[in-house]
């Protein structure tokens, strides 16, 4: 039954992939290696999407806050302070998301899966960079192969 599930899952995303939007492509792709990943059940992925979907909102909200207007450079000394003293703010905020969300996983996952999570998310971040260099080494190839 697992099996069967994951297998429609993989196919589902495979299928959605096409047509769509690189953005969606890899998010499609996400939820299909971190549900392999984790082994979530049927049951616990209909729960746990919800939660990990508003968590990695809020987390990009607060990483896409308070981006220097101009290069430090080009700023005073006071505002790079600023722009510093921003910036451990903002991984606080980070921090303090991750507890409360680390909470909320915790009523719909077991620990032991949430501590698979946030290996799972650093392996997938890792494929993707394989992908991406692997996409530019066949781009370079095929450049040099045509003379350019």
């Amino acid at each position: 039954m697992k099996q069967t599930f994951f297998s429609f899952v993989f196919a589902a995303c495979a299928v959605a992939a096409f047509g769509q939007p690189m953005k969606d492509r890899v998010e499609a792709q996400k939820v299909a290696f971190l549900t392999q990943r984790l082994n979530l059940t049927a049951e616990e992925a209909q729960q746990f999407w919800p939660v990990f979907n508003e968590f990695t909102d809020k987390l990009q909200k607060i990483r896409t806050s308070n981006k220097p207007d101009k290069p430090f450079d080009e700023q005073s000394d006071a505002d790079v302070e600023k722009t510093i003293a921003a910036e451990f703010d903002k991984e606080a905020r980070e921090l303090d998301l991750k507890k409360e969300y680390f909470g909320k996983l915790r009523k719909v996952i077991s620990v032991k899966k949430i501590a698979k999570l946030y290996k799972a998310e650093r392996d997938f971040r890792g494929e993707l960079v394989k992908q991406l260099q692997e996409v530019r080494q066949m781009k370079k190839q095929l450049r040099q192969g045509n003379g350019n």
